[in-house]
């Protein structure tokens, strides 16, 4: 099978980027040819490295102002991408941007299968998110755009619930992300009394729900580590009200991590946080889950397997649910940590490998 991905950029930040990328690689394991059409960064160091194997096309993007940006020749580069690779599939990431709306509609005059994740961006909390600007690209094109896909793929059943209630009949299929579990042994694990939060700083996904909480525990000896880039400088809003508060000893800040870095944080952190207010998935969960981090997250993501497993605390938002799972936390016995890292590292492997996430994702291309 010929399959072409679609991602408005290869920024390695970007959760629908990443995912993106890992399925392709994944697709090219089980013995498919896949392609890549985006958008790249100058700086090759902000770029996801893609294997040589992968057909790619890459459009320049020009900068305008306001973070905005044009595809020069964007309906020529594209048509041509789909004239020479032929793909059997075209499976777009995300929504809004132009590459997105092009490849959805010269797929579909084309008459090629389209398969769509919109990788959380159909749920209310991102729809009202910047409303004004997302509701006139709606009805301009976006809408229109998502009737002639031929089928949806979602992580989560939620994410599936979203899409029918905007009125689609088309295909939905859950099938969530996968990951590569590292090799963990809890037995040997020193623990370094630290939260660990990694995500983007942006309002979404909870930080200063965190920084209050803090507030009313301040447990000695603790550290609470900040990674991720930061997002509309939310950041400097978060470390306003943590110097405000009088918590700056408690915070460290790391910025973006990858690598050894962000594997030696996963290995000896000894809880994960994410108190987000909406996540369609959520791959830094899963991420923390097979590092063996019992982990603290809200009903905006849809993890309520942690409890299932016993693996952490599926909690509602906001700031007080937060408090109570951190004091039950910290009331756990040094075996009751263990057991629950090795149940977190039990619900990655057993649910979330990447072999049947893929196989269940081709049989629904074949569909």
């Amino acid at each position: 099978m010929k399959i072409l991905h679609v991602v408005e950029s290869l920024f390695k930040f970007g959760g629908a980027n990443v995912a993106c990328v890992d399925f392709l690689i994944r697709q090219h394991e089980k013995g498919n040819q896949v392609a890549l059409f985006s958008t790249k960064s100058t700086n090759e160091d902000d770029n996801i490295k893609i294997p040589d194997y992968v057909k790619l096309y890459i459009a320049p993007r020009n900068k305008l102002c306001f973070r905005m940006s044009y595809v020069e020749n964007l309906d020529m580069l594209m048509a041509e991408a789909i004239q020479s690779f032929n793909p059997d599939i075209v499976h777009v990431h995300a929504l809004w941007d132009p590459l997105v709306h092009k490849a959805i509609n010269l797929a579909h005059k084309k008459g090629v299968k389209i398969i769509h994740s919109p990788h959380g961006m159909l749920t209310p909390w991102a729809l009202n998110n910047k409303k004004n600007k997302k509701k006139l690209a709606w009805h301009l094109y976006q809408k229109r755009d998502l009737y002639k896909v031929s089928a949806f793929h979602v992580t989560c059943d939620d994410e599936k619930e979203d899409i029918k209630r905007l009125g689609f009949k088309q295909d939905i299929v859950v099938i969530p992300l996968g990951i590569d579990l590292p090799h963990i042994d809890l037995s040997h694990k020193i623990y370094s009394k630290s939260i660990l939060f990694m995500s983007r700083i942006h309002p979404k996904k909870g930080l200063l729900n965190l920084v209050y909480a803090w507030d009313k525990i301040r447990k000695e000896g603790w550290k609470i580590i900040i990674c991720g880039p930061d997002d509309d400088n939310h950041l400097s809003i978060v470390k306003k009200e943590i110097s405000h508060l009088g918590l700056n000893d408690f915070f460290v800040f790391k910025g973006s991590v990858e690598g050894e870095e962000k594997d030696n944080l996963l290995r000896s952190c000894d809880l994960f946080v994410l108190p987000t207010y909406s996540e369609n998935f959520g791959i830094v969960i899963l991420e923390a889950l097979s590092y063996g981090l019992p982990v603290i997250t809200t009903v905006g993501a849809p993890w309520k397997d942690v409890v299932a497993y016993n693996a952490g605390w599926w909690i509602e938002i906001g700031v007080e649910p937060l408090i109570e799972a951190l004091n039950e936390f910290f009331t756990l016995s040094e075996k009751a940590h263990i057991e629950m890292g090795h149940n977190a590292i039990v619900l990655a492997e057993k649910e979330y490998s990447w072999g049947v996430t893929i196989d269940k994702l081709l049989s629904f291309y074949n569909k």
